[in-house]
């Protein structure tokens, strides 16, 4: 993979700062959900927003709908109800991994700091040694 100038391989800069794949991929489906909660296709048809909810949902394959028909599903309340709960499901998932990640981050920084602890008393007892290694050759 070929580095960028600022030194960020374009992977981890797609993905954002401390960003797992599984909530990058919550996000995106988070953002489809938003969209088709929120925009209207053209008259007659549903927004392409609305059609991946379709195919995310597998509503597509289940009932091989027409534009029209998927327009028409798209306006009714229990669509909107639907959209809402799935929104709401995936921001829990979405804070779920959140606070996974940061108890992760969390434990990660308190191993280093246990590891410099040891380091530490190391070398502070590596350094009475030598010291007192020193003293007994004077």
């Amino acid at each position: 993979m070929h580095k960028n100038t600022l030194g960020r391989d374009n992977r981890a800069r797609k993905r954002g700062p401390h960003r797992s794949q599984e909530q990058v991929e919550i996000l995106k489906e988070l953002a489809t959900l938003i969209a088709a909660r929120t925009t209207r296709g053209r008259p007659g048809r549903a927004s392409v927003a609305v059609q991946q909810c379709m195919i995310q949902f597998g509503l597509d394959s289940d009932f091989k709908m027409t534009p029209q028909e998927v327009n028409r599903v798209a306006n009714l309340p229990e669509w909107t109800t639907l959209l809402e709960v799935m929104i709401k499901s995936r921001r829990a998932d979405l804070a779920f991994r959140t606070t996974e990640q940061e108890q992760w981050n969390q434990q990660r920084r308190i191993d280093r700091t246990r590891i410099s602890l040891k380091s530490i008393k190391a070398l502070a007892s590596f350094q009475v040694s030598m010291h007192r290694n020193l003293s007994k050759q004077n």
